[in-house]
């Protein structure tokens, strides 16, 4: 685990991390926890793609509405008047699970993103393919 000041310290838990860490939080989720799906809607306002994404991805998600959080990334507009986007929804009960240790140890995460953004980030230009280990399980992106 890094800590703001630069240094790495191991821990075997989230939990006996959770009290050392830094009052912001930045917390990079595993990729079994997320659903990311790639849409193309007809329209480039902003308002109107949120309120779309959020119905398109209830459409498709095994939980209720009102269990999970989302969110997109404009990819590129397309045509006249659409967008394509990457969107990204997160079943809460399992957001509240994993981040159980840091809300006892009052270190709520500021920022969440995922985790193999951070690995797509660290490989070199014009890599197509990274595979890599996320919690005892080997992924691909």
């Amino acid at each position: 685990m890094r800590r703001s000041d630069g240094s790495e310290t191991a821990f075997a838990t989230l939990a006996a991390a959770a009290p050392t860490l830094e009052p912001v939080v930045t917390l990079a989720l595993p990729a079994r926890e997320i659903m990311v799906e790639r849409l193309n809607l007809p329209t480039r306002d902003a308002a109107e793609l949120e309120g779309m994404t959020r119905l398109q991805l209830e459409k498709t998600l095994p939980f209720p509405a009102e269990e999970i959080t989302c969110g997109h990334s404009l990819v590129r507009e397309a045509g006249e008047n659409d967008s394509i986007l990457l969107a990204a929804a997160v079943h809460d009960p399992a957001i509240d699970a994993l981040c159980a240790p840091l809300s006892e140890a009052g270190r709520l995460p500021k920022v969440v993103s995922l985790y193999a953004s951070h690995v797509a980030a660290a490989s070199p230009p014009g890599t197509v393919l990274t595979l890599y280990r996320e919690q005892e399980q080997l992924m691909l992106i």
